[in-house]
């Protein structure tokens, strides 16, 4: 038991030194006045993570399960579910960048202005971090804790030598882009990991969905453009429902497979015979 559970406890350390890097680096050398513009930005995107956590805190078992019985429906389950984050995660990064000095303007008011750019470079790790749930999800169910421990520990110090690097000039704006830098590699070190097991994504499928997915982007930009006068609750409700509402025409949700994925996930019960 001991011996299983250590690498989560290794993960989690190393987690938080990756977490708070950025805050306690901006403190030292740019003082606490940095760090509140940067956290404005950074608190923003944070909470968007519960959306990644819910999804897999809840397939989770069923991953774990398939990896001793059905490794092949295991393949299919992460490759539906990384085509899942994309659709989600995509979005969101789009939007909050076009309209990241209103939301910035709305939660913390003017004063906190300065925070606009560093949140619209900040949504893009947020982007790598939903796509990057998948891999760590999967490292875990497949007994692979170790690895994913090592994708951590190697992320943390590389967030650590790049804030050192880019703090002392670009201030929180160096701390937003040494955050991206190092979920995108944390991104790519666990997907290659997991291809090396057998559990890549295979790249035709994923082109043919990210060309469906920037159409349906596309859509949404215009609404968020076109309609910029209306109040943000209701803009960006409108935004998301043409967003979904294209991607579905154009094939993107709703297909066969998503149904299928369903069906593993939550399959029937058998009837009882009274």
């Amino acid at each position: 038991m001991i011996k299983q559970g250590w690498p989560f406890c290794f993960t989690a350390l190393f987690a938080s030194i990756a977490y708070y890097t950025d805050s306690v680096m901006l403190s030292f050398m740019k003082g606490n006045e940095a760090v509140g513009l940067y956290n404005a930005a950074f608190r923003t995107v944070a909470t968007l993570a519960v959306i990644p956590a819910v999804y897999f805190t809840s397939i989770f078992p069923v991953m774990a399960m398939m990896h001793i019985s059905s490794t092949s429906l295991l393949r299919f389950m992460v490759r539906k579910s990384f085509q899942y984050m994309l659709i989600i995660a995509v979005p969101i990064g789009v939007g909050i960048t076009l309209l990241a000095g209103r939301i910035i303007s709305v939660m913390f008011g003017a004063k906190y202005s300065d925070s606009t750019h560093m949140l619209e470079i900040l949504v893009w790790s947020m982007v790598f971090i939903f796509l990057a749930f998948t891999f760590s999800q999967l490292l875990n169910s497949v007994n692979k804790q170790m690895t994913f421990a090592k994708v951590v520990a190697v992320c943390a110090l590389l967030n650590v030598l790049l804030n050192a690097l880019l703090v002392p000039r670009y201030s929180g704006t160096g701390s937003s882009i040494a955050t991206v830098v190092t979920q995108f590699a944390a991104l790519t070190i666990s997907g290659i990991s997991c291809a090396r097991i057998g559990y890549g994504i295979p790249l035709t499928s994923l082109v043919a969905l990210v060309a469906r997915i920037a159409v349906a982007s596309a859509g949404m930009c215009v609404v968020l453009l076109y309609f910029d006068n209306l109040i943000l609750w209701a803009l960006i409700p409108l935004a998301a429902l043409l967003y979904f509402a294209v991607l579905f025409l154009v094939r993107g949700i709703g297909t066969q497979e998503d149904v299928e994925l369903l069906r593993a996930v939550f399959p029937r019960k058998p009837r009882q015979i009274s």
